[in-house]
């Protein structure tokens, strides 16, 4: 029943049953079905194992070939293949690895070729489409949602991914058969040798009548199919039989070769070049391998993965830490290809991710010691190893902790042989030290000092490798090392960790945030300063490295600075971290987006995606909700642009909610209001003693809190159901969403797609601000008033009575002081301010003050010199005088700056008309002139720019018909360009 017939053979010929059964069939745990359809997956195999010999030889050859990148030699042998060959799952992804750049061309090759309908039509569209993008395994599911969303049946999707990366698929042993009986025999074989190698990593019982009749094929008594022998021996527990000769494939053997502990000459017969071997001898040889190489090698591991090459270079990969961690079963069967290449598991295989877990399954129990201990003879301490090895050699020993339950061991171990390089993977199984974390208290690791140290480490190499680490366990360790003050901080970490790592936990760990929760600062501002003074201690003491560089040092202390300067000068809270967003949104989600854009500009994506209306769900991280309808093509560009509107709304230190949370709600603005109810209290007046004052201010100060405390929590929040009083929304509607994306696949990079969705945020941003603004000037003073007033006719004390109405005038006239200090809070920024300035800065802020508008002031957009911290008060007193001068003289509150010659020129234009003409000049004998009484508007500026300046400076006024100018030289300030 099984025996195929030439004359009719087709594969993957899907109708309407086969996906109703599939269907069915999708999630199925039935034990029994499953074994009734591994059984007929079987026969199929052996029914026709005379099909396979063709591809075999095929696939021999392609590993040589691959490995070299003869493409010609490729194209040639594909078109030598025959008929029945040519529709094989193998034949379709070998040419479309080859035709990687010119997609146009498989589907093409295949339009003869390919008997099925469905084939043809659907399913290479979808390998075209994942060949092209080189999707990692992590993100396939998720891409492949976008991809492959317009689908008729709900197990189409399953089938293309199970046949696209079978070793990624979930589904039931009877789905994925019923799939394999209806493809070439060489993919069924294929498969079923993958599934059995899933049934031994998974502890899963094979039925014996599938073992028998594989056991009995022809190939394996010939050594023909090794890949099928490995798993049959394992499924066996015979570890005599797995110990065979190694493969015989040049190849492979070029891979085995670098896959040992001790680095060798490889002898001349396997000696090979070109890009892909040079990679591969790159990564072994190298401790931190150059990204280039290893993109070539991850690269060929997803197209050619199908190959036994692209196996055994993926299993090569793995075996040295390159790849990301994933589950136990994954990571069991990602050593097999190594073990089929060697015929033997040694040193190499055992010290790989999961590897001493994978010689304890295949040894027998008696043997385990010895085998352990055999093993132990030939790996060295990681410190003999000066190439990639080295990272294998710790890892055995730490595997050897994991196996003994043996965190403080291991946690020093750590400490001692995991270096911190950001950048590259560590190979540490994080959630491991996770469940550490949750049986074990952290009394557990306190009790002495190396360990509390250790504890620290093995935690910062997380945050530093993984995005969402949880920094409670370091914070937590390091108030149990008690610090007083961060310069006691620097010298403990410094002398029992050493500098580098210092560095790291100044970069990944002490944020501002953080430093409050160390107790290290009493306040958000001194929190931002100590920061600044590590940066600038760690710079003085140690110098730059590879974790604490040039540029993070600069990035990061203008960052800091400029929320110093708008803290001090703007007070406009809004103020995103940009850079960092732009930083976090790329590292996050650039993949995705490149994904995107390949798929829509292709010329295929648009075509295997279509143009149909989709609905796409999405949730934000704050937990607002949007449903949006889209073209199919766009729907992934569309999830990128809401992903990227996410990390503004969500991102832990400059989104907006961080910024609500942190500069509002968290006691952060009431505050303002207590200090000034705490002034009037403690403010001298004949007519309200201070005890009096002090008593009544504990008498009404809570009803005023309550208060402040209902609008801030109920306004100062997104709207979403849980709060529907919030006055912010960042939820973009339909039409924008829409107008964004057609926007956004217009451009070339992400970092403009990012400034897109920067601009819109920003603009939408502004105009709730003017809503809060006025909610906050109107309606909470109301609030405010008519509570005071609500005070004034009730009861008091009796020894207040004559001091009540006196205190209750005071505070409603604090509180109206705080509503007019504090409404500048919400604004965003016009521009970035920083610790050192340019004068443009303090220029802005004075028109804002002075309640003029400016031209762009290009003219000063190049300012180089930078000015002291120190000077940011006289500076901006300055350029308010400057300022206020135009605006008097000119009658018009508009300015326009220029820059003429080495001259700052500040016009106006004068309403009345005239033909006067005049000029004044004043030259300030002494900076004291700055602040003193009585002295002209032009004596005060020539003070100030003299004083920042250093040196004289000459202040000119003219008036020439119609306009006024307030000339300023400027050659110590910026560039001396003349319009």
């Amino acid at each position: 029943m099984l025996k195929l017939n030439k004359d009719r053979f087709a594969t993957f010929t899907f109708d309407e049953t086969d996906w109703r059964l599939l269907d069915r069939k999708k999630g199925l745990r039935d034990s029994k079905f499953n074994g009734t359809y591994f059984d007929l997956w079987a026969d199929y195999v052996v029914e026709n194992i005379g099909w396979v010999n063709e591809l075999s030889e095929f696939s021999t050859k392609l590993n040589l070939m691959a490995l070299k990148a003869d493409t010609d030699g490729i194209a040639l042998a594909i078109s030598d293949l025959g008929p029945e060959a040519s529709q094989s799952l193998f034949t379709m992804k070998a040419v479309a690895a080859l035709r990687v750049h010119q997609p146009d061309e498989v589907g093409v090759f295949f339009s003869g070729r390919l008997k099925s309908g469905w084939l043809r039509n659907i399913f290479v569209d979808g390998l075209i489409s994942s060949t092209a993008t080189t999707i990692p395994d992590r993100s396939f599911q998720d891409t492949t949602d976008f991809m492959l969303s317009n689908l008729r049946h709900r197990s189409e999707r399953e089938v293309i991914r199970f046949m696209l990366r079978p070793q990624l698929s979930r589904e039931s042993t009877a789905f994925r058969a019923y799939v394999a009986l209806l493809s070439h025999p060489f993919d069924a074989l294929q498969l079923l040798t993958l599934e059995l190698e899933r049934c031994w990593s998974q502890r899963v019982a094979v039925p014996q009548s599938v073992v028998s009749k594989l056991q009995h094929l022809d190939g394996l008594k010939n050594n023909e199919f090794k890949r099928l022998s490995l798993a049959l021996d394992l499924l066996e527990g015979d570890q005599k039989k797995i110990n065979s000769t190694g493969s015989q494939d040049p190849a492979i053997q070029y891979v085995e070769h670098f896959a040992r502990e001790e680095i060798v000459e490889i002898p001349k017969h396997l000696a090979a070049s070109g890009v892909l071997a040079e990679a591969i001898k790159h990564c072994r040889v190298e401790k931190y391998p150059n990204p280039e190489k290893w993109e070539v090698l991850r690269a060929f591991s997803i197209h050619w993965g199908f190959s036994d090459l692209g196996r055994v270079v993926r299993s090569f990969m793995n075996s040295l830490y390159l790849f990301p961690r994933s589950d136990l079963e994954q990571e069991m069967r990602s050593l097999l290809p190594l073990v089929d290449a060697k015929g033997r598991i040694d040193a190499f295989v055992a010290s790989g991710p999961r590897g001493m877990h994978f010689v304890r399954l295949v040894v027998s129990p008696r043997d385990w010691t010895k085998t352990r201990a055999s093993i132990d003879a030939v790996i060295d301490a990681p410190q003999h190893y000066d190439c990639r090895f080295r990272l294998n050699a710790a890892h055995w020993e730490l595997q050897g902790f994991e196996l003994e339950a043996a965190p403080r061991s291991w946690i020093r171990y750590v400490r001692e042989n995991i270096p911190i390089v950001p950048g590259y993977l560590s190979g540490i199984e994080w959630s491991w030290l996770d469940a550490v974390n949750s049986k074990y208290r952290l009394s557990h690791f306190e009790k002495i000092e190396m360990d509390r140290y250790s504890y620290v480490f093995a935690h910062l190499v997380m945050m530093v490798e993984e995005d969402n680490a949880d920094p409670v366990p370091i914070r937590s360790m390091l108030k149990k090392i008690d610090v007083s003050d961060w310069e006691e901080l620097v010298e403990k970490v410094s002398s029992n960790l050493g500098n580098q790592v210092l560095g790291a936990l100044l970069r990944y760990f002490l944020t501002p945030s953080e430093i409050l929760h160390l107790k290290l600062a009493k306040n958000p501002f001194a929190a931002i300063t100590v920061k600044l003074a590590l940066l600038d201690s760690y710079k003085t003491k140690f110098g730059f490295n590879s974790i604490v560089d040039s540029e993070y040092y600069q990035t990061e202390s203008t960052t800091l600075q400029r929320a110093l300067f708008a803290r001090h000068i703007s007070r406009g809270q809004f103020e995103f971290s940009w850079p960092r967003l732009l930083t976090d949104a790329s590292r996050n989600y650039q993949d995705y987006y490149d994904a995107a854009l390949e798929l829509i500009r292709s010329g295929e994506g648009r075509r295997v995606l279509g143009d149909a209306l989709v609905t796409l769900e999405h949730s934000f991280g704050n937990k607002q909700a949007a449903s949006y309808r889209l073209p199919n093509h766009v729907r992934q560009f569309a999830t990128v642009v809401l992903a990227i509107i996410d990390e503004i709304l969500q991102h832990p230190v400059g989104g907006l909610e961080a910024i609500l949370s942190s500069r509002f709600r968290h006691d952060t603005l009431e505050r303002e209001f207590r200090k000034q109810a705490t002034e009037i209290a403690r403010a001298p007046n004949a007519r309200l003693p201070k005890q009096a004052s002090e008593a009544l201010q504990k008498l009404y100060w809570p009803q005023i809190s309550q208060i402040l405390s209902d609008w801030i929590s109920s306004r100062l929040q997104s709207h979403r159901r849980s709060t529907p009083h919030g006055m912010f929304n960042l939820v973009p509607t339909p039409d924008e969403i829409a107008s964004l994306v057609d926007q956004g696949i217009r451009l070339h990079q992400f970092t403009e797609v990012f400034e897109l969705v920067q601009e819109w945020v920003t603009e939408r941003l502004d105009q709730q601000l003017v809503r809060v603004r006025r909610s906050f000037v109107t309606d909470l003073k109301t609030e405010l008033i008519e509570k005071i007033d609500e005070m004034r006719n009730a009861p008091a004390p009796n020894e207040y009575y004559g001091e009540k109405r006196a205190y209750l005038d005071r505070l409603a006239a604090g509180m109206e002081h705080a509503i007019s200090e504090t409404q500048g809070w919400f604004t965003i920024p016009e521009r970035a301010v920083e610790n050192t300035f340019t004068i443009d800065v303090p220029i802005e802020i004075a028109k804002q003050v002075c309640g003029v508008e400016t031209n762009e002031i290009s003219a000063l957009s190049n300012a180089s010199a930078n000015f002291p911290s120190d000077m940011r008060k006289p500076a901006l007193y300055t350029c308010v005088d400057i300022v206020a001068n135009a605006q008097k003289h000119g009658e018009v509150s508009r300015l326009r700056v220029s820059r003429i010659a080495d001259n700052l020129v500040f016009s106006n234009f004068v309403c009345s008309q005239s033909d006067e003409t005049w000029e004044k000049t004043s030259l300030a004998k002494n900076q004291a002139q700055l602040f003193s009484e009585g002295d002209s508007g032009l004596i005060k500026i020539s003070a100030g720019m003299s004083a920042l300046c250093g040196k004289p400076v000459k202040v000119r006024a003219v008036r020439r018909k119609r306009w006024f100018h307030l000339v300023i030289p400027a050659s110590e300030i910026i560039p001396c360009v003349s319009e």
